[in-house]
Protein backbone atom coordinates (compact mmCIF):
# COMPACT_ATOMS: atom_id res chain seq x y z
CA UNK A 1 0.00 0.00 0.00
CA UNK A 2 0.88 3.64 -0.38
CA UNK A 3 -0.02 6.80 1.66
CA UNK A 4 -0.13 9.89 -1.12
CA UNK A 5 0.21 13.79 0.17
CA UNK A 6 -0.70 16.91 -1.99
CA UNK A 7 0.48 20.37 -1.85
CA UNK A 8 0.36 23.71 -3.52
CA UNK A 9 -3.48 23.61 -5.67
CA UNK A 10 -4.00 26.02 -7.88
CA UNK A 11 -7.21 27.97 -8.31
CA UNK A 12 -7.76 30.83 -10.43
CA UNK A 13 -10.93 30.76 -12.90
CA UNK A 14 -11.48 28.25 -15.79
CA UNK A 15 -12.65 28.96 -18.89
CA UNK A 16 -15.44 26.65 -21.13
CA UNK A 17 -14.40 26.36 -24.76
CA UNK A 18 -17.32 28.42 -25.76
CA UNK A 19 -15.59 31.27 -23.44
CA UNK A 20 -18.15 31.47 -20.66
CA UNK A 21 -16.38 31.42 -17.09
CA UNK A 22 -16.61 28.87 -14.93
CA UNK A 23 -16.50 29.68 -10.86
CA UNK A 24 -13.00 30.31 -9.54
CA UNK A 25 -10.98 27.79 -7.11
CA UNK A 26 -11.05 25.19 -9.59
CA UNK A 27 -14.49 24.21 -8.41
CA UNK A 28 -16.63 23.88 -11.33
CA UNK A 29 -21.16 23.29 -10.98
CA UNK A 30 -23.68 21.93 -13.31
CA UNK A 31 -20.93 20.81 -16.28
CA UNK A 32 -23.29 18.26 -17.67
CA UNK A 33 -22.17 17.17 -21.21
CA UNK A 34 -24.00 14.75 -23.43
CA UNK A 35 -22.89 12.74 -25.73
CA UNK A 36 -23.70 13.10 -29.33
CA UNK A 37 -24.91 17.05 -28.97
CA UNK A 38 -22.45 19.89 -30.66
CA UNK A 39 -22.96 21.53 -28.24
CA UNK A 40 -22.18 19.82 -25.01
CA UNK A 41 -20.37 16.66 -26.56
CA UNK A 42 -16.29 16.55 -25.92
CA UNK A 43 -15.99 19.73 -23.82
CA UNK A 44 -12.08 21.37 -23.76
CA UNK A 45 -11.64 23.29 -20.14
CA UNK A 46 -8.81 25.40 -20.00
CA UNK A 47 -7.50 26.56 -16.55
CA UNK A 48 -5.78 29.66 -16.00
CA UNK A 49 -2.75 29.07 -13.35
CA UNK A 50 -2.35 33.28 -13.73
CA UNK A 51 1.50 32.52 -14.15
CA UNK A 52 4.16 29.91 -15.14
CA UNK A 53 4.05 27.46 -12.66
CA UNK A 54 5.18 23.64 -11.66
CA UNK A 55 2.80 21.37 -11.71
CA UNK A 56 3.26 17.91 -10.74
CA UNK A 57 0.10 16.22 -11.35
CA UNK A 58 -3.17 17.19 -13.25
CA UNK A 59 -6.69 15.57 -11.70
CA UNK A 60 -10.46 16.32 -12.62
CA UNK A 61 -13.32 15.40 -10.02
CA UNK A 62 -15.69 13.50 -12.35
CA UNK A 63 -18.91 11.26 -12.70
CA UNK A 64 -21.56 10.36 -14.80
CA UNK A 65 -24.14 8.62 -15.88
CA UNK A 66 -24.32 5.57 -16.00
CA UNK A 67 -22.30 5.19 -13.30
CA UNK A 68 -19.11 3.21 -14.73
CA UNK A 69 -17.23 1.49 -11.93
CA UNK A 70 -13.51 2.51 -12.56
CA UNK A 71 -12.43 -0.86 -10.17
CA UNK A 72 -13.58 -2.71 -13.04
CA UNK A 73 -12.28 -1.22 -15.66
CA UNK A 74 -16.07 0.21 -16.89
CA UNK A 75 -15.16 4.03 -17.96
CA UNK A 76 -14.89 4.36 -21.18
CA UNK A 77 -14.54 8.50 -21.10
CA UNK A 78 -10.68 9.84 -22.11
CA UNK A 79 -9.85 12.88 -20.70
CA UNK A 80 -6.06 14.37 -22.34
CA UNK A 81 -4.16 17.01 -20.67
CA UNK A 82 -2.24 19.39 -22.58
CA UNK A 83 -0.38 22.57 -21.19
CA UNK A 84 1.04 25.67 -22.77
CA UNK A 85 2.88 28.75 -21.58
CA UNK A 86 1.20 31.46 -23.96
CA UNK A 87 -2.49 29.74 -24.28
CA UNK A 88 -1.35 29.41 -28.14
CA UNK A 89 0.69 26.44 -28.12
CA UNK A 90 -0.50 23.53 -26.48
CA UNK A 91 2.11 19.86 -25.89
CA UNK A 92 -0.09 16.62 -24.61
CA UNK A 93 1.15 15.54 -21.57
CA UNK A 94 -1.13 11.97 -21.43
CA UNK A 95 -4.54 10.80 -20.54
CA UNK A 96 -5.68 10.75 -16.93
CA UNK A 97 -6.17 7.37 -15.45
CA UNK A 98 -10.06 6.33 -15.26
CA UNK A 99 -9.55 2.55 -14.74
CA UNK A 100 -7.75 1.92 -11.52
CA UNK A 101 -6.59 -1.12 -9.62
CA UNK A 102 -6.89 -1.98 -6.15
CA UNK A 103 -3.32 -1.41 -5.85
CA UNK A 104 -3.40 2.07 -7.37
CA UNK A 105 -6.15 3.26 -3.93
CA UNK A 106 -3.83 5.24 -1.71
CA UNK A 107 -3.62 3.77 1.87
CA UNK A 108 -5.66 7.37 3.52
CA UNK A 109 -8.12 7.15 0.44
CA UNK A 110 -11.59 7.36 1.59
CA UNK A 111 -14.02 5.40 -0.20
CA UNK A 112 -17.36 3.77 -0.29
CA UNK A 113 -18.52 0.69 1.83
CA UNK A 114 -19.24 -0.95 -1.40
CA UNK A 115 -16.08 -0.32 -2.23
CA UNK A 116 -16.73 0.57 -5.91
CA UNK A 117 -15.50 3.97 -7.78
CA UNK A 118 -17.87 5.08 -9.75
CA UNK A 119 -16.55 8.71 -9.15
CA UNK A 120 -13.73 10.99 -8.04
CA UNK A 121 -10.54 12.70 -8.88
CA UNK A 122 -8.33 11.12 -11.52
CA UNK A 123 -5.12 12.21 -12.33
CA UNK A 124 -2.23 12.07 -14.21
CA UNK A 125 1.43 12.08 -12.87
CA UNK A 126 4.14 13.03 -15.33
CA UNK A 127 7.08 11.68 -15.06
CA UNK A 128 8.82 15.10 -14.09
CA UNK A 129 7.29 17.93 -13.21
CA UNK A 130 6.21 20.70 -16.21
CA UNK A 131 5.90 24.40 -16.14
CA UNK A 132 2.55 26.09 -17.21
CA UNK A 133 0.39 28.80 -16.82
CA UNK A 134 -2.27 27.14 -19.13
CA UNK A 135 -3.80 23.64 -18.30
CA UNK A 136 -6.59 22.45 -20.96
CA UNK A 137 -8.54 19.17 -20.30
CA UNK A 138 -9.77 17.82 -23.43
CA UNK A 139 -12.51 15.57 -23.09
CA UNK A 140 -14.17 12.81 -25.03
CA UNK A 141 -17.58 11.49 -23.49
CA UNK A 142 -19.00 8.61 -24.24
CA UNK A 143 -21.87 9.22 -21.40
CA UNK A 144 -23.56 11.89 -19.90
CA UNK A 145 -20.26 13.73 -17.89
CA UNK A 146 -20.18 15.97 -15.30
CA UNK A 147 -16.63 17.66 -14.36
CA UNK A 148 -16.90 18.50 -10.68
CA UNK A 149 -13.77 20.22 -9.99
CA UNK A 150 -10.07 20.75 -11.24
CA UNK A 151 -7.02 19.93 -9.82
CA UNK A 152 -3.37 20.98 -9.96
CA UNK A 153 -0.60 20.88 -7.63
CA UNK A 154 2.67 21.41 -7.68
CA UNK A 155 4.02 18.63 -5.31
CA UNK A 156 2.85 15.33 -4.95
CA UNK A 157 4.34 12.16 -2.92
CA UNK A 158 3.51 8.69 -2.93
CA UNK A 159 5.62 6.67 0.32
CA UNK A 160 5.57 3.02 1.07
CA UNK A 161 2.71 2.53 4.27
CA UNK A 162 3.48 -0.05 6.49
CA UNK A 163 1.29 -0.39 9.93
CA UNK A 164 4.48 -1.01 11.64
CA UNK A 165 3.18 -3.49 14.69
CA UNK A 166 5.59 -5.44 16.02
CA UNK A 167 6.51 -6.61 19.49
CA UNK A 168 8.91 -4.90 22.05
CA UNK A 169 12.61 -5.93 22.21
CA UNK A 170 12.19 -6.53 25.75
CA UNK A 171 9.39 -9.13 25.42
CA UNK A 172 9.62 -12.15 26.40
CA UNK A 173 7.87 -15.71 25.69
CA UNK A 174 5.00 -15.38 24.46
CA UNK A 175 2.15 -17.43 27.22
CA UNK A 176 -1.62 -17.96 26.17
CA UNK A 177 -4.11 -16.44 28.71
CA UNK A 178 -6.81 -18.51 27.95
CA UNK A 179 -7.77 -21.50 30.24
CA UNK A 180 -6.05 -24.67 29.36
CA UNK A 181 -8.03 -27.50 28.03
CA UNK A 182 -6.55 -31.12 27.58
CA UNK A 183 -9.74 -33.28 28.05
CA UNK A 184 -9.53 -33.68 31.81
CA UNK A 185 -12.22 -33.27 34.23
CA UNK A 186 -11.76 -29.44 35.15
CA UNK A 187 -9.66 -28.37 32.05
CA UNK A 188 -10.97 -25.95 30.11
CA UNK A 189 -12.24 -23.50 33.80
CA UNK A 190 -10.53 -20.30 34.89
CA UNK A 191 -7.19 -20.63 36.65
CA UNK A 192 -6.11 -23.76 34.38
CA UNK A 193 -3.94 -21.47 31.78
CA UNK A 194 -0.85 -22.41 31.62
CA UNK A 195 0.60 -18.68 33.58
CA UNK A 196 -1.86 -19.46 36.41
CA UNK A 197 0.07 -23.08 36.64
CA UNK A 198 3.24 -21.03 36.97
CA UNK A 199 1.76 -18.65 39.36
CA UNK A 200 1.12 -21.02 41.19
CA UNK A 201 4.39 -22.82 41.39
CA UNK A 202 5.74 -19.33 42.45
CA UNK A 203 3.74 -19.29 45.31
CA UNK A 204 4.26 -22.70 46.65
Amino acid sequence: MECVQLAGAFGPPAAHESGSKLPALHTLRDVRHYPGRKDTANPVITLDLGAGSVCASFGMNLHGYPGWDALKGQAQDQVEVFTSLNGKEYQSQGFLKLNLWRKDIPVNYMWTDAETMTSGTFRLVPDRPVTARYVQYRVTNKRIFDCAGLEVVDTIQSAPFDLRIALPDDAGPIRSQLPYGDGSANSGLPGTSPRDAERKREAE
